[in-house]
């Protein structure tokens, strides 16, 4: 597997060992093709393009395979069910506190034995985050770079994982609105890789290691989630 970073900000995949799960890299390469011949300049139109369509690629690849794997379907039918957007938002929240934890802690994960375990619980929250915003945030794309373009700097106010959760809690209230919330998850994707730039840990990398090992792990099958004490959300 290989991982292309656009300037630290946001991950791109390339591979064969990626194929068999992201159907669409095709252009993710072109995507690459464009950064790799760019200034690694955050304002330059080459880069700002690049990570527009990186981002809204990988939402789109992650959801969709997500839904081929029964998560966004009723486990007993079958049938494709339209997600609690407060459950999904949850999720990402208790991420954010497990994040925390293994901070706090200094653990590797229990599954990824050489990442940090903070680097892989925030990883979580990004795999979370991309499936919701390939479901609900259209231009998600498009925030990203605005929210890119208005973080030049990290202030300590911002280092802390109370922010994360207000990020959500903000895009909880867009949601129950009916207002769109593509603003307050591209603002969260440059949180998480700031704060995973702060700490030294690569976020991005955990992200795909993260999501392969997801791909193929035994309780995610949809067998195991039928049976008693399988995860059914």
């Amino acid at each position: 597997m290989a991982v292309q970073k656009l300037g630290g900000e946001i991950m791109v995949l390339a591979g064969a060992a990626v194929r068999p799960f992201l159907p669409y890299l095709v252009g993710v390469e072109q995507a690459r093709e464009i950064f790799r011949n760019s200034k690694t300049d955050y304002e330059s139109e080459d880069y700002l393009k690049a990570l527009e369509f990186s981002a809204t690629t990988l939402t789109t690849q992650i959801h969709d395979f997500n839904v081929e794997k029964g998560w966004w379907s009723n486990p007993e039918t079958g049938e494709f069910i339209e997600r609690n957007i407060g459950e999904m938002l949850m999720l990402m929240v208790s991420e954010l506190s497990e994040a925390h934890e293994a901070h706090v802690a200094g653990v590797a994960d229990d599954k990824l034995r050489h990442l940090s375990g903070f680097a892989v619980e925030m990883a979580d929250v990004l795999i979370r985050l991309f499936d919701v915003a390939g479901r609900h945030c259209p231009v998600y794309g498009a925030e990203i770079v605005r929210a890119t373009r208005c973080t030049d700097n990290f202030p300590a106010e911002n280092r802390n994982f109370m922010q994360g959760v207000n990020y959500v809690s903000r895009a909880m209230e867009h949601a129950r609105k009916g207002r769109p919330f593509d603003k307050e998850f591209a603002e969260l994707t440059v949180w998480v890789l700031r704060m995973g730039a702060f700490a030294r840990v690569d976020i991005p990398l955990a992200t795909l290691e993260k999501f392969l090992y997801n791909a193929t792990r035994p309780d995610h099958k949809l067998e195991n989630r039928r049976a008693a004490g399988g995860k059914k959300f």
